[in-house]
C-alpha cells in the first residue's frame, strides 16, 4: 500500500558499490507520504540489499545523470534542503551518485514539482535533449529554457568536450499541466516516449529529434500520456527501473 504512483520520485536509487555489488540509496520523501517514503527500505529488505539514507530530501525526477559523472538538477533541490548550500548538496550527490559535476538549472515557471525531467533528458553521455517553448505564447518559460541552454553550453565533459544540446519544441504549457516529451524512459536499447493526441505535429518533431539524439539502433516506442500528464507527470515519473 502506498499513496501515489510516482515511483521515479520515491523509488530507490540503485548504485554500484566499490566491491561491485548493488545497494539502494533512500533519500527523504514528502513527510506526508510515509508509505511511499518507506518503499526503498522495504525493497532493500525484500532484495536483501544494503540501503543508505543520506541527509537529503530529494525526488528521483529532479536528479539526472549522464552515466559519466555529470549530474543536473534544478534550484528546487537546494530550496527543499535548507540550510544546505548548493555545494553541500553537490557533496552528497558526489558521494552517493558519483556526480563529479552538479549543475543547477532553472525549473519551469508555475510547474509545481520543479523537476528537471519535465524539460531535459540525457540520451547519451555527451548529448542532452532540452525543452523549448514558443516565446510568443510563453515568454517566461522560453527565457528560462534559453538561460538553461546557455548554462549547459558552458559545461565541459571529463574529456574536455562540450555537451551537445538538442532543443525539442514542447506543447504550450497550461498550468498546472505541462505536456513534455523529455519525461521519457530509456531502458536497454529502447526509449519509451510520451505523446499527446492533440499535438501530432509536435509529436512527430519530438520523434525526429530523439532519433537524431539517441545511439544508433535504439528503438523508440510511443505511449499516449494524455491522462497521466493531467496529474503532473508522464513515463519517466511513473517508472523506476
Amino acid at each position: 500500500t502506498h499513496e501515489a504512483f510516482w515511483t521515479r520520485d520515491y523509488g530507490p536509487w540503485s548504485i554500484k558499490l566499490p566491491d561491485g555489488t548493488i545497494g539502494y540509496v533512500d533519500t527523504k520523501y514528502y513527510p506526508t507520504r510515509y508509505l511511499d517514503d518507506a518503499v526503498p527500505t522495504l525493497l532493500a529488505e525484500y532484495h536483501q540489499l544494503p540501503v543508505f539514507r543520506p541527509k537529503l530530501s530529494a525526488e528521483g525526477g529532479n536528479v539526472m545523470i549522464n552515466g559519466a559523472g555529470l549530474c543536473i538538477t534544478t534550484t528546487r533541490l537546494a530550496y527543499n534542503n535548507p540550510p544546505k548550500r548548493s555545494f553541500e548538496i553537490h557533496d552528497v550527490l558526489r558521494r552517493w551518485l558519483g556526480c563529479q559535476q552538479t549543475h543547477f538549472l532553472e525549473p519551469l515557471n508555475r510547474e509545481r514539482t520543479g523537476h528537471v525531467d519535465l524539460f531535459a533528458k540525457f540520451t547519451q553521455p555527451d548529448t542532452l535533449v532540452l525543452g523549448e517553448y514558443d516565446a510568443t505564447i510563453d515568454p517566461e518559460n522560453a527565457a528560462r529554457m534559453d538561460r538553461n541552454a546557455e548554462h549547459l553550453a558552458r559545461i565541459r565533459l571529463a574529456d574536455g568536450r562540450p555537451l551537445q544540446i538538442l532543443c525539442i519544441p514542447m506543447p504550450p504549457a497550461d498550468a498546472p499541466v505541462f505536456r513534455t516529451y523529455t519525461n521519457a524512459l530509456t531502458i536497454n536499447n529502447t526509449l519509451v516516449m510520451p505523446v499527446y493526441e492533440n499535438y501530432s505535429d509536435l509529436n512527430a518533431d519530438a520523434l525526429r529529434i530523439f532519433e537524431s539524439a539517441l545511439p544508433e539502433g535504439t528503438v523508440i516506442e510511443t505511449v499516449n500520456a494524455d491522462a497521466v500528464i493531467e496529474r503532473g507527470g508522464a513515463v519517466h515519473c511513473t517508472t523506476m527501473q
